[in-house]
């Protein structure tokens, strides 16, 4: 469950940058420091790019994993016992929560 807390960490970091960003250029004069700024905020977008990508991908991964999980509770002729079900339901569930805490997650 740590790559779903890392990919939040992520881009609340990525928020902070960008507050950051518009912060240090907010009193901008002259074009060099326009150009500066935009440097800056085309660093945060390569990261945000970079970030939507690993969300996809695991997203991705996500789906199948559970496709493989549903596949194995359901298993007629080899069906889990008690406690290996719930421990799978109770990983479900926590892939479940990662995964809303991610849709949640907005970045500006």
């Amino acid at each position: 469950m740590g790559c779903g807390n890392r990919q939040v960490r992520k881009v609340t970091d990525l928020k902070a940058e960008l507050e950051a960003v518009n912060v240090k250029h907010q009193n901008r004069k002259t074009t060099h420091e326009d150009i500066d700024y935009l440097t800056d905020l085309s660093r945060c977008a390569h990261k945000k790019l970079s970030w939507q990508k690993q969300i996809a991908s695991l997203q991705k991964r996500t789906l199948i994993v559970l496709e493989n999980m549903a596949r194995l509770m359901n298993d007629p002729t080899n069906p889990p016992d008690e406690p290996t079900r719930d421990q799978m339901v109770q990983s479900l569930q926590a892939v479940q929560s990662i995964m809303e805490r991610l849709q949640n997650v907005k970045l500006s």
